[in-house]
């Protein structure tokens, strides 16, 4: 009798969830986003493996991207099922960063179980002028149109 009344009670369980699992089959996306592309140079070169990070000016979502080995990234939102930003204007930083091999000093676990430690932490070194790492201090800015092509070029010094 147990096992049925289990077996019943999950019967019940998974018909009441199968609503819950296909509600966002088929729906169209909520975050309307638009495609945002752009390249990003470098004292006349590529950046490559360099994070491009759209703030926006509203109470909206930001979006970023990794640039490829040809310094061009494509923006993605955060929620958004396809790639792409919302429409408004937006601060731009440009951030690359490479190990230096080296490692900050950990402080002592003092609270943990016995033998428990902390993992190294790598120390970064910004491979371009850290100005650009700043939304508030790069000093570049794009604006994405709902309609027409939102390419944006980044020549940075």
């Amino acid at each position: 009798m147990i096992g049925r009344k289990f077996t019943w009670s999950r019967f019940f369980l998974l018909f009441c969830a199968m609503p819950l699992l296909f509600a966002s089959c088929g729906r169209k996306d909520s975050v309307p986003v638009v495609q945002v592309t752009g390249r990003v140079v470098y004292k006349g070169e590529a950046l490559a493996g360099a994070s491009v990070e759209f703030h926006p000016d509203s109470d909206q979502r930001p979006a970023a991207a990794i640039t490829d080995a040809e310094g061009n990234f494509i923006l993605r939102t955060v929620g958004a099922k396809k790639e792409g930003a919302l429409p408004g204007t937006y601060r731009v930083a440009i951030r690359k960063s490479v190990n230096t091999n080296k490692e900050r000093p950990v402080p002592a676990v003092t609270n943990g179980p016995p033998g428990s430690q902390r993992l190294p932490h790598p120390v970064l070194k910004s491979v371009i002028p850290e100005k650009w790492s700043s939304p508030e201090t790069s000093g570049l800015s794009a604006v994405v149109e709902k309609k027409g092509e939102n390419r944006f070029v980044f020549e940075i010094e």
